[in-house]
């Protein structure tokens, strides 16, 4: 499996995702770090296929059963780190996802390049998460995404609001 980054071919990328969604959790473990290792390496045209397999991946309903075949996709897609994958990332964040992937989407919301440019989607779905109970799953890999983001105007009502609301 460790192989498979270094080929960088669409098949390999294929390969790449049956591993992620396998139910050998060391499969899924050494994919990853395979992917995170290698993908300094990869050029942009690399990293889009794979992203869009990823992409494709988190839509399948194979995958979309297996919770954590679903963080292990949310994993390496915020490897990529790619803002193509704002939105669905945020669609995992909902409360209808389970706190792991809920978890892991958040902190590869994280790697997104959210510096600059107008984030108020990724505000207004975290804003939310910050009264929610789960401090270690939610609120703080949530607040670790809100101080990426470039202040926008109304956060500071936003905040008071969350704050008199307790």
């Amino acid at each position: 499996v460790r192989i498979l980054p270094r080929i960088r071919t669409h098949l390999a990328h294929s390969f790449l995702i049956d591993c992620l969604a396998h139910p050998d959790l060391q499969l899924m473990r050494e994919a990853i770090r395979a992917l995170r290792e290698e993908l300094h390496n990869y050029t942009p045209a690399e990293s889009a296929d794979l992203f869009g397999q990823l992409s494709n991946a988190l839509k399948d309903k194979r995958i979309k059963q297996n919770d954590i075949a679903v963080s292990a996709v949310i994993i390496a897609t915020g490897i990529i780190a790619d803002i193509k994958a704002k939105p669905a990332l945020l669609s995992f964040i909902a409360p209808g996802a389970t706190p792991q992937v809920r978890r892991y989407a958040l902190i590869s919301l994280a790697s997104l390049p959210l510096g600059t440019g107008q984030h108020a989607d990724v505000a207004a779905a975290l804003y939310p998460l910050l009264d929610d109970p789960d401090y270690e799953g939610l609120v703080k890999p949530a607040v670790a995404v809100l101080s990426l983001l470039p202040a926008a105007k109304g956060d500071q009502e936003t905040l008071r609001e969350l704050l008199n609301n307790r």
